[in-house]
């Protein structure tokens, strides 16, 4: 009689610890399903230029621009205003005209000097020139009240050229330029993160003004505007992506799996 309490009391325990790994594995899919389902809503990255231009030339002015996101937001029902934009970035990439301007010159000769090479003596003629090309180009860029800068960098280049003239005492004789060049050159970016006033105004309409002063003269090479803007949850009819079709599938086996549980276990309960 002992022995048959005992056994029954056992099973009644191990179908308690059964039913309760279903019941967990009912809250899994429950927090699965959950977890796809609030991923409807979601922010879209996204990037446009400004109607400036890319690789364009820019003298010394002031210029006027714009971003107009309006035609990335596809389709245009699944977006209200004002829009719920964040994380939104600029970058603007400049590079120096390389036909920069000679702003002075000077050019001075040498007597013939005699140098020692591998390959014997020589006799070089040198003519130096120094050349100043025009100075510090920069731009400056504004979105309202925030502005942001950036400039060229001083560089100097020598390049020498030997000319072969012919033989003297025995040695070659060679005509030797040598031009050293002095300005600023080379490529900067100017880039940030947009404030606040900004992000609003362009929520408000999907517009964004900017202006840019520009010293010297500079190429921009690109305008960009990153961002993330989310679509209103209650227009967008979503077809699922394929990762999110298979985490569908695999809520629907472990559903099955449970449902196949309960059948097995309810008679063993009743009983």
């Amino acid at each position: 009689m002992m022995k048959a309490q005992n056994l029954r009391r056992r099973e009644n325990c191990k179908l308690q610890d059964q039913q309760c790994g279903v019941g967990k594995l009912k809250w899994l899919v429950f927090a699965l399903i959950t977890i796809v389902t609030s991923t409807s809503a979601y922010a879209v990255p996204l990037s446009v230029s400004s109607n400036i231009g890319d690789e364009v030339l820019l003298g010394h002015s002031t210029y006027s621009g714009l971003f107009d996101i309006r035609s990335e937001l596809t389709p245009s029902t699944n977006y209200n205003y004002p829009l719920d934009i964040n994380s939104v970035t600029f970058e603007f990439t400049f590079s120096d005209d390389p036909s920069d301007p000679v702003r002075s010159s000077l050019t001075s000769r040498d007597r013939p000097g005699l140098y020692t090479h591998g390959e014997g003596e020589n006799y070089y003629n040198n003519t130096r020139t120094r050349l100043y090309l025009e100075g510090n180009e920069s731009a400056t860029l504004a979105f309202g009240a925030q502005s942001e800068s950036g400039n060229t960098t001083l560089s100097t280049t020598t390049v020498i050229n030997d000319y072969f003239v012919g033989r003297r005492s025995g040695r070659n004789l060679f005509d030797r330029t040598i031009t050293t060049t002095t300005g600023y050159t080379g490529d900067f970016t100017i880039s940030g993160i947009l404030n606040a006033a900004s992000v609003l105004d362009l929520a408000t309409d999907g517009l964004l003004d900017f202006s840019l002063l520009v010293v010297g003269d500079l190429i921009l090479k690109s305008s960009t505007l990153s961002f993330n803007v989310t679509p209103n949850p209650s227009l967008i009819t979503r077809v699922p992506e394929p990762s999110t079709l298979s985490l569908l599938a695999g809520v629907g086996m472990l559903g099955l799996v449970v449902r196949r549980k309960n059948k097995v276990l309810k008679p063993v309960c009743q009983a």
